[in-house]
């Protein structure tokens, strides 16, 4: 004899999952319920909930034959009973859990919570960012939100490692396990002291006026990819990360800098910013995340949004956009 498919502990266990399936009361029938004993009949709680009468009144039945018991004194549904009571009890706790539950659901999946980690370079984080996350956090009081500033070699990571939502950034090298997207093009300027040599000088700047310059090295600067940029990399002898200290650096006169012009527009005084002209001249600025990872919906909606501001962004600040 062939061996039979299923076992009988297997099939015991289906027997009485079927059964209290069949037992379970829907939540929208408990809705109908709770309807009825507030409205104290069944013509006004058909009206609000827009069912007939009659399937109104076999949600009832149905409820009542599966607990074997009489939810209300009489057929003019104005008296519960004791089960009834009790019933209405619970059915209000749980229908305020369960439309909670839904609203959560349906507010996450819509973008309109849950948690936005971002990752950005300095002059991006603290000019643009605020400005995008104003209306768009405002917009959603129960999201939460988590900025990173730091340079484009850590977003690119703190992306890659899934630390992160989103990451924007420039880009040396394309990362076929990163999803980019260009944003803006930002024009490079040389920082220096009012006093210093560059500023005095009436022609257009180039790279090779720095040749002879005492540079302050930084991300910027190692990502520039000209022969007198890159011949200074071994012997400089200062080396800042932070935008901030890096400043503070040219400000003592230990050097000259470049950064991006986004973060020279609020330079402290005695410090000028001087645009370079030629080849290598401007940063590409991108958004990215990671190809392998499910999006959270929060993600998404402050990447549509942020290349909206991006426009507006452009404009104020002499930003040149990428084609669509």
């Amino acid at each position: 004899m062939a061996p039979c498919a299923f076992s009988i502990k297997q099939i015991f266990f289906q027997i009485t999952s079927e059964k209290l399936k069949s037992m379970a009361i829907k939540i929208e029938a408990l809705r109908t319920f709770v309807h009825v004993a507030d409205a104290g009949n069944i013509k006004d709680a058909a009206d609000v909930l827009g069912r007939t009468q009659s399937a109104i009144s076999m949600t009832l039945k149905l409820i009542e034959e599966r607990l074997c018991g009489a939810l209300f004194e009489t057929d003019r549904k104005q008296n519960l009973t004791d089960l009834g009571k009790h019933v209405y009890q619970v059915a209000v706790g749980a229908l305020r859990d369960f439309d909670q539950a839904n609203a959560n659901i349906s507010s996450y999946a819509q973008g309109q919570t849950g948690l936005l980690r971002i990752a950005s370079v300095p002059s991006v984080a603290s000019l643009l960012i605020p400005e995008a996350l104003r209306d768009f956090a405002l917009a959603r009081p129960d999201a939460q939100i988590e900025l990173i500033d730091t340079d484009s070699t850590d977003v690119q990571k703190l992306v890659l490692s899934g630390q992160v939502d989103l990451g924007i950034a420039g880009i040396q090298i394309l990362n076929s396990e990163m999803d980019v997207k260009p944003l803006f093009d930002d024009r490079f300027n040389i920082v220096c002291l009012k006093e210093n040599a560059l500023a005095q000088m009436k022609k257009p700047l180039e790279w090779t006026d720095l040749s002879d310059c005492k540079l302050i090295m930084n991300e910027t600067l190692r990502g520039i990819l000209v022969p007198e940029i890159q011949s200074q990399l071994v012997n400089s002898r200062l080396s800042v990360r932070n935008v901030t200290s890096l400043i503070a650096m040219v400000q003592a006169n230990l050097g000259i800098t470049v950064l991006p012009s986004l973060a020279t527009l609020y330079l402290p005084s005695g410090l000028v910013a001087l645009p370079v002209n030629g080849p290598h001249s401007t940063r590409q600025v991108w958004i990215m995340h990671k190809e392998s990872k499910l999006r959270s919906p929060i993600s998404i909606k402050f990447q549509n949004h942020l290349e909206v501001k991006i426009k507006e962004f452009a404009v104020k600040y002499g930003l040149e956009l990428y084609p669509n």
